[in-house]
């Protein structure tokens, strides 16, 4: 059925998509996601999903779908680092503004 095609255009779109900043990773994890609800609620729920298409065409599905759900875990980690060390940076910035560096005296 085409819904396959669809699928499979927009998992090579994501994983082929180069990621060179944050606002880029977030929006490809948001695809990626929606994806991911696309081949694991909408496809299985079509009328002609076990009558149109092949076994093959269903196991590449799935397959397509837990490589997908593997790589937005990672994805999702790299966000997480990306926010905690923001995080930790915000935090020691505002510890130096409060106590201005102050020189050893030993």
């Amino acid at each position: 059925i085409r819904y396959y095609d669809v699928a499979n255009q927009v998992l090579d779109q994501f994983v082929n998509h180069p990621i060179a900043n944050r606002a880029e990773l977030e929006k490809a994890y948001l695809l990626g996601t929606r994806l991911v609800k696309f081949l694991s609620n909408v496809l299985p729920t079509h009328p002609d999903y076990m009558l149109g298409a092949t076994a093959l065409e269903r196991d590449q599905s799935h397959e397509q779908l837990l490589q997908l759900i593997q790589f937005l875990d990672q994805m999702a980690r790299i966000i997480d680092e990306q926010e905690h060390s923001a995080y930790i940076s915000r935090v020691l910035e505002q510890h130096q503004r409060k106590t201005p560096f102050q020189e050893s005296t030993w």
